[in-house]
């Protein structure tokens, strides 16, 4: 066993290196806890084999430097959880956001629909209006025409009847040219007779 009086060497001395990942705070407090029960162990071991000196005075040192390095490694998992907590909370607030710009869009859509589903209907409407103004032109013209096809069957009938007055004038007048004729043979005939 070595002398306890005598001053620690640079090889006894414990390095600590901060990991590259920081461990959660349960971790920290539980490895925190059992450091602390070794080192209440190994204080009891020192103070029965030997009396306060230097070499514990170096040890209460290195304890404490462990512990400050604890306390630091737990401030900065802590600080490390209200990081994450606030991030968490960002990414909710961006979430929302993000669902309102949507609800926004959407409205607008249906807006924009509902704005083109009425101007369709408009021209709808000024159509059925054009047709139906067409439809009453095209009354119009049949009755016109009706009219028309009336005054027509009117001047055909009044054709026919003049055709077959001219007719019978025309049976008339060659009716009254072969009794004329007739006469006139006759009257020739009395006439050479007379004479």
């Amino acid at each position: 066993m070595s002398n306890p009086t005598s001053k620690p060497s640079d090889s006894s001395l414990v390095k600590i290196e901060a990991p590259k990942e920081l461990p959660k705070v349960s971790l920290v407090n539980e490895s925190l806890k059992k450091l602390k029960f070794h080192l209440a162990r190994f204080d009891n071991v020192m103070k029965i084999r030997t009396t306060p000196d230097a070499r514990t005075e170096d040890l209460l040192n290195e304890i404490m430097e462990v512990q400050t390095v604890f306390d630091q490694m737990d401030v900065v998992v802590q600080q490390s959880s209200v990081d994450k907590q606030c991030l968490e909370i960002a990414k909710k607030e961006l979430l929302l956001e993000n669902d309102r710009l949507l609800q926004q869009i959407m409205s607008q859509d249906v807006l924009l629909t509902v704005m083109n589903s009425m101007s369709l209907i408009g021209e709808s409407v000024n159509m059925d209006r054009k047709r139906n103004e067409s439809c009453d032109k095209c009354f119009n013209l049949e009755a016109e025409l009706l009219k028309s096809q009336n005054a027509h069957n009117d001047l055909l009938k009044s054709y026919s009847q003049l055709e077959k007055h001219c007719i019978s004038l025309e049976l008339s007048i060659q009716l009254n040219q072969e009794i004329f004729q007739k006469d006139e043979s006759c009257n020739n005939q009395n006439a050479l007779e007379i004479l």
